[in-house]
């Protein structure tokens, strides 16, 4: 990741809560929060709002999707 964090301005900061939910699932391996959404059938405002208000739920899904496309 490149540029500036929004939050702590850090250049390439990577601290997953800093993260928009795109670039957090690009984090593990993804291509985007379109194939996590495609991958287990749940919307794209569900995931976000799980990125905001369960993110550790959040993670687990993105690393059961990285799981699952064999990466």
């Amino acid at each position: 990741m490149s540029g500036h964090c929004n939050i702590c301005n850090e250049l390439g900061c990577v601290e997953t809560n800093h993260l928009t939910p795109s670039q957090q699932a690009k984090s593990v391996g993804l291509k985007s929060l379109t194939q996590v959404s495609q991958i287990t059938g749940v919307s794209l405002n569900t995931l976000t709002n799980w990125h905001r208000d369960k993110p550790a739920l959040f993670r687990i899904v993105l690393l059961g999707c990285f799981a699952d496309i064999g990466a």
